[in-house]
Formats: structure tokens, C-alpha cells, sequence
């Protein structure tokens, strides 16, 4: 039996590949009609130089590593947002991380889904009343 050990190559951690992290965010985020809450860029300090990036430990390097090869494999929401919020909050360490949410029709549609469903449970608890109370009623003798 032959196995191969397919070894994956893993992307290097460094400005270029956050920076193109974050146009493939941003490439999803245009393609699906999504809205981003906050910046989607490269936080700046007060000169307006990018931060660097400093790792106060190796795991979190490597977690970071891994979020960027996830999301150069495939870009969805929830990878997205947990690469943005690991990154902004734990790597530069500021208060507010941009998340990307869904559009504002999107949303309207899912309440409006959630509220039609509230009233077709509740009409199907009206149609089962009125078939007991009508059973046999109309039925000749």
C-alpha cells in the first residue's frame, strides 16, 4: 500500500499576506453584497504608519498562520471574522475589529422569514382547533 504524505505549504505570516488577506476579504464581501462594519485596512498609529506586527507568543503566530491559509483556501463569513477579531484584538490589541454582517435586504428578508413562521405556527394551531370542533359535524345522520 503506498501513502504519500501530502504536505501542505503554509503561507508566511507578514504585512503582504494580511494586505492580501484583506483584498480577498474584501473581493467576498463585493461579490456577495455583504456590508463591513469598520475599516477594512491596516490599522495606522499616530504617524500614519502601519503597526508593526508583534506576537506576544509563538501560538499566536501560528494561530494567525492558520486563519490566513483558511481564508486564501476559502473565503466565508465566519473565517473571515474570526481572522479580523484574532487579529485586530490580539495581534494589535485595539478596542473595535471590523466584522463583516450581512446586507441590510438580507437582513429584513430573515426577519421577515422568522415573523411568517411565528404566524404559520400559530394558524396551524387554529386550523387543528377548528378540524376538532368541526368533526363529525356536518356529517348526515
Amino acid at each position: 500500500m503506498n501513502t504519500e504524505n501530502k504536505r501542505v505549504e503554509l503561507i508566511d505570516v507578514n504585512n503582504e499576506t494580511i494586505a492580501s488577506s484583506f483584498n480577498k476579504i474584501q473581493e467576498y464581501v463585493n461579490a456577495k453584497g455583504y456590508a463591513v462594519n469598520g475599516e477594512l485596512k491596516m490599522p495606522t498609529n499616530m504617524l500614519g504608519l502601519n503597526k508593526s506586527l508583534s506576537f506576544d507568543t509563538k501560538k499566536a503566530k501560528k494561530t494567525l498562520r492558520n486563519y490566513i491559509n483558511r481564508l486564501h483556501k476559502q473565503v466565508n463569513m465566519p473565517t473571515a471574522n474570526q481572522f479580523l477579531h484574532f487579529l485586530f484584538k490580539t495581534i494589535y490589541k485595539l478596542d473595535d475589529a471590523p466584522k463583516i454582517d450581512y446586507s441590510d435586504k438580507e437582513k429584513k428578508i430573515q426577519s421577515l422569514r422568522k415573523q411568517w413562521k411565528k404566524a404559520f405556527a400559530e394558524s396551524e394551531k387554529y386550523r387543528l382547533e377548528y378540524r376538532k370542533e368541526k368533526q363529525g359535524f356536518y356529517v348526515k345522520k
